[in-house]
């Protein structure tokens, strides 16, 4: 199955905009601007674009046990948010209680809406946060975005165009070359049936040619964060038991006794069990972050 992308539209022009705090003035005054991502994950792709001499990066969410869909910011965290001089986040929901807590006139790079929890959205771009937006609905959106190449390449390119407005030096031109290696090598893997305990891969699976085979309701229920059904755990688990997958996506950073079981059976049943997850390892940059779940794939891909 492949899922449709839209990429974030580039801003084309400098944007008016009105100071958060006296600490978002200081720091455009110093000439050091400051950027602040909601996971870890976005801030690592924001350090391989800025210079870390002009560009102060920090992410709210620093700790790899925290689950992000449900974490509740601290007054501290929010207070940061609003003094920086640019935000990056993930929108459609995945981080609203960042973008939610901002002030109109903030520089907010996002490549999804900054729509509430609803995952009917499309895709955005960066604007002043507070104005109004016409998006299609219907359309159940995956959030886990950062794992969709061309979005993370398009993402760079904002970072460095917006940085640069604000007097910090930035160039997402070396990331940007890692990323078209990165789907070279996906492109390069074979049609392996996959599945997913939770809808984290979509974009990996799309931008190769891997068959997303996760059960329907089972997937429907994973895209919307409802509880699977009696019904489609023993739909998935069928499919493991007949052979109707290849590999199986773990995220062990949303596991719960459902995935854990699903899990179990397909290891019981020989199949390898990839583990993507929402952030990465600690010393570990956004591109490697990419390329080590393609290698997952890889290796799976040459036990055949």
């Amino acid at each position: 199955m492949k899922i449709r992308t839209t990429l974030a539209t580039l801003a084309a022009a400098s944007l008016t905009l009105t100071a958060c705090s006296s600490a978002s003035q200081e720091t455009a005054n110093d000439g050091t601007p400051s950027l602040v991502a909601s996971t870890a994950t976005w801030a690592l792709l924001a350090d391989e674009v800025v210079d870390p001499e002009t560009v102060d990066t920090e992410s709210i969410i620093a700790d790899r046990s925290v689950d992000p869909h449900h974490f509740e910011p601290s007054a501290t965290d929010i207070a940061k948010a609003r003094a920086a001089d640019i935000v990056l986040a993930n929108g459609g929901g995945y981080d609203a209680w960042l973008y939610d807590s901002l002030e109109e006139g903030a520089t907010v790079i996002h490549p999804l809406p900054l729509t509430e929890h609803d995952h009917e959205h499309e895709h955005g771009g960066e604007h002043d946060h507070g104005h109004s937006h016409d998006h299609g609905h219907g359309e159940i959106v995956n959030e886990h975005i950062w794992y969709d190449p061309d979005t993370a390449q398009d993402i760079a390119r904002q970072i460095e165009s917006t940085v640069t407005e604000k007097g910090g030096a930035a160039d997402a031109a070396a990331i940007v070359e890692k990323l078209e290696k990165i789907k070279e090598r996906l492109a390069a893997l074979p049609a392996l049936r996959v599945a997913q305990t939770h809808t984290i891969a979509d974009y990996l699976v799309s931008a190769s040619s891997m068959v997303e085979s996760t059960p329907d309701a089972y997937r429907e229920q994973s895209l919307k964060e409802a509880e699977p059904t009696a019904a489609s755990i023993a739909a998935f688990l069928a499919a493991i038991e007949a052979g109707e997958i290849d590999v199986l996506i773990d995220n062990s950073q949303t596991a719960t006794d459902v995935t854990k079981k699903i899990a179990d059976a397909a290891r019981a049943k020989g199949i390898p069990v990839v583990d993507i997850t929402e952030t990465p390892q600690e010393g570990v940059s956004y591109t490697e972050f990419l390329g080590q779940a393609v290698s997952s794939f890889e290796a799976v891909a040459a036990r055949d």
